[in-house]
């Protein structure tokens, strides 16, 4: 029996053909059916699943608050982790009935830090239903292969990504087609199973207005066992492993690259903002607070606030993922939990090494001695005191009204 080739798949089916025969595919599928516990479906592939998705999702840098469009989502199964990390998701498949299970399973088994609503857009194999720079991230886990015309779809993720986002592809390499599972799917349910060429990948990748393409060699595939003593003689003088397992690693890095692909595309420069931790720092000055004050009345503290990291610091909505706020804790010190006094939003965002003044009005209705410490907050990411900035400290005497 000789070999189907993806091209005369593609001849036979065009593009509408085989956006028909993705829908075909699911047409017997329930909530019950394996594909939807994935990554998680049976002990076999689990392993390779959760390591390719975690090298794809730590390259691809998704953070929280993050807009993410799924292409060649399925069942949404992968919506639905990225939902419960969350960002806010799209989901974008040819089957429409794979985009209706996914929907379900999302009803049945709602994440619980959901952003907003999730989106089931099903595509036509042509145009992304998706407004121009609208989306953070694009990933593609394992469909990417299965695309007919790709340099029309990369386009498109060129069209749909804001600037500074990413494209994050985990495909098979350029033997993919022959394999005895690719000719199985093509024959048995006219699904295509393109052969992925990195070199076709980056050209498209130039034409649809991206500015790098490249492949990330994150793991290999056949684990290599070390003795107790080569770890300890690697860790405390930092000598090589022997020639023979250098040369297993050496085979194992060919092979990866041969036969699994981690592709990214960069639109533009990496925009890192207050959504990333490592990029957190500020330097807080005290410009004007009252001595003394009187219970129950509303008296001004000015700070200024200098953004001494490497991220730019959002001003969205109080409780949105990144949004920075000065916050005010009643009581000095490191121990205990203080109370807050409030969270105040900045006028606007602030890039590295802008700084401004903050004025913010605050009351207590006991008297005595109010300490105060002051900081900034990325919401849902981290205090800026935690990642290694100075919080201010201050005392105002409250006095009998």
């Amino acid at each position: 029996m000789s070999l189907i080739k993806p091209q005369e798949l593609i001849d036979e089916l065009g593009v509408e053909g085989l956006c028909a025969t993705a829908d075909t595919y699911f047409e017997d599928f329930d909530l019950s059916y394996e594909q939807m516990r994935k990554p998680f479906s049976n002990l076999t592939d689990s392993a390779h699943l959760l390591r390719s998705l975690g090298n794809l999702l730590a390259g691809l840098q998704v953070r929280r608050g993050m807009t993410v469009l799924e292409f060649g989502a399925g069942t949404c199964w992968l919506s639905r982790y990225l939902a419960q990390m969350g960002c806010a998701t799209v989901s974008v498949d040819a089957s429409a009935k794979a985009l209706e299970l996914g929907r379900e399973w999302f009803e049945h088994l709602p994440p619980a830090l959901m952003p907003s609503p999730p989106q089931f857009i099903p595509f036509d194999g042509h145009r992304l239903d998706v407004p121009d720079e609208s989306v953070d991230r694009i990933i593609c886990f394992d469909a990417f292969h299965h695309v007919p015309n790709p340099g029309e779809v990369i386009a498109e993720f060129g069209r749909v990504l804001k600037p500074g986002g990413m494209v994050g592809l985990s495909e098979p390499g350029p033997h993919h087609s022959k394999t005895a599972q690719s000719q199985m799917e093509m024959r048995q349910f006219k699904v295509l199973e393109n052969d992925i060429i990195i070199e076709d990948i980056e050209r498209w990748a130039k034409a649809g207005g991206f500015t790098n393409t490249w492949v990330e060699l994150s793991g290999l595939n056949s684990p290599i066992a070390f003795t107790p003593r080569r770890v300890g003689r690697i860790a405390k003088l930092g000598s090589l492993p022997g020639l023979r397992t250098m040369m297993r690693i050496i085979q194992g890095a060919v092979l990866a690259l041969r036969n699994q692909h981690t592709i990214y595309l960069a639109k533009g420069p990496l925009e890192i903002d207050s959504r990333w931790v490592e990029g957190l720092a500020h330097e807080l000055t005290l410009i004007e607070a009252p001595q003394k004050a009187a219970a129950g009345e509303p008296f001004v503290v000015e700070i200024k606030v200098r953004n001494t990291g490497r991220a730019r610091w959002l001003r969205g909505a109080p409780d949105a993922a990144g949004t920075v706020r000065l916050a005010v804790l009643e009581g000095g010190g490191t121990t205990g939990l203080p109370a807050e006094l409030g969270r105040f939003l900045l006028p606007r965002s602030l890039a590295p090494g802008e700084e401004l003044q903050v004025p913010v009005e605050l009351s207590r209705d006991q008297p005595g001695r109010l300490d105060m410490r002051i900081d900034l907050v990325a919401e849902h990411i981290a205090w800026f005191e935690n990642t290694g900035s100075d919080a201010l400290e201050i005392a105002v005497e409250i006095e009998p009204a």
